[in-house]
């Protein structure tokens, strides 16, 4: 069994703002899943099920880190990018991840690392390990954190005690769909296509409504409370 209490410790430790623990079960779909976007993964198969990726694994290490928002008040001719993308954030938190790997290693835990890139739904991830709620915008919402954070996480073929879910929503706000500036986000819906962060990183785009980004959006991150 997975002493939570000591690699929640050396997560934060060695630079994770958030720690939160569930098993390696398949993946509910729910409303939130939907058919993949030009750079998602295309099996539904790896989207939901842990044990695609590593199939030995029976629990899930699930850390946050969050980043600063910039300012996103422009100059006339100034363009920015996301907050997000001063530094790469797989190596940011895969730096952690291959930190927390070793000490697994120690304790004769095998595991495997994943930042973005594999393909499996790391939002729904997150919230079962009680690290936040989804928001209208279909972000994961941490109370302290918002919704500015990036996910990473360790499939391993340790068991443990998975962390409660919150019981939290975000009521009555609409503050983020709101300032969407293209419409794009409904109730815990987002369509995608109009999505300045999507059209913007989308090498096929019929068009590109920059407005002040070249890289990514915060526009709605920023209208957020919680943020």
């Amino acid at each position: 069994m997975l002493n939570k209490k000591k690699f929640k410790k050396l997560a934060l430790e060695y630079g994770a703002d958030a720690v939160g623990f569930t098993t390696a079960e398949e993946l509910s779909v729910r409303p939130l899943y939907r058919p993949a976007l030009a750079f998602e993964e295309k099996s539904l198969e790896k989207k939901i099920k842990p044990r695609a990726h590593f199939p030995q694994a029976r629990g899930i290490l699930v850390i946050l880190k969050g980043y600063k928002l910039y300012e996103n008040r422009l100059d006339k001719g100034k363009i920015k990018v996301a907050s997000s993308s001063p530094r790469d954030y797989h190596l940011e938190v895969g730096e952690i991840l291959e930190a927390l790997i070793l000490e697994l290693e120690k304790d004769g835990i095998k595991g495997l690392a994943i930042c973005d890139k594999e393909g499996l739904m790391d939002k729904e991830i997150a919230k079962r390990a009680g690290l936040g709620f989804i928001g209208k915008n279909t972000l994961l919402i941490h109370p302290d954190l918002g919704s500015a954070h990036n996910i990473g996480y360790i499939l391993m073929d340790a068991e443990l005690v998975p962390d409660k879910e919150m019981a939290k929503d975000c009521g009555k706000c609409k503050a983020c769909i709101l300032a969407c500036p293209q419409g794009a986000i409904g109730d815990y819906q987002l369509e995608a296509k109009k999505c300045l962060s999507y059209i913007t990183q989308w090498k096929e785009a019929e068009y590109t409504p920059l407005k002040g980004c070249f890289y990514g959006c915060d526009i709605c991150l920023r209208a957020c409370p919680y943020n």
